[in-house]
């Protein structure tokens, strides 16, 4: 994928995306950066913006079976992510460029419903204090 220099600034993350799919445990999805201008995937429908950014640009490349397979997270509903690693507690472990999201949902789950607990975002990297 290419990766071109644009930060997405983010609030408070808490866990990687991983854990979808055939093979996928633990794999993170790694995302590209997002073409210049700011409407480009506006999500008119659902106003969910941030998921869809991160469903758009991210990726990864899993095996099963023995054959490499490339999965876009864009292929899952936001129901099915599931919480990978505290981004807080890798941040030297989590390459820059990451899907992320909060999983403040009933049993640890993405809870794109409710727009005061729902983000997904482009893991850049940690400030102090891991924030």
């Amino acid at each position: 994928m290419e990766m071109r220099t644009v930060l997405i600034v983010c609030g408070l993350l808490l866990g990687l995306i991983t854990d979808l799919g055939e093979g996928g445990m633990g794999i993170p999805f790694v995302c590209d950066s997002p073409p210049s201008g700011l409407k480009w995937c506006l999500n008119e429908w659902d106003q969910t913006e941030c998921t869809s950014v991160v469903k758009e640009l991210c990726e990864r490349t899993v095996t099963v079976n023995g054959v490499p397979k490339v999965e876009r997270l864009r292929s899952y509903t936001t129901g099915a992510w599931e919480p990978g690693v505290l981004v807080k507690d890798n941040c030297n472990s989590i390459p820059s460029m990451t899907a992320v999201a909060n999983f403040f949902g009933p049993g640890r789950s993405f809870d794109g419903n409710n727009f005061d607990n729902g983000h997904a975002a482009i893991f850049i990297r940690c400030l102090r204090g891991g924030e």
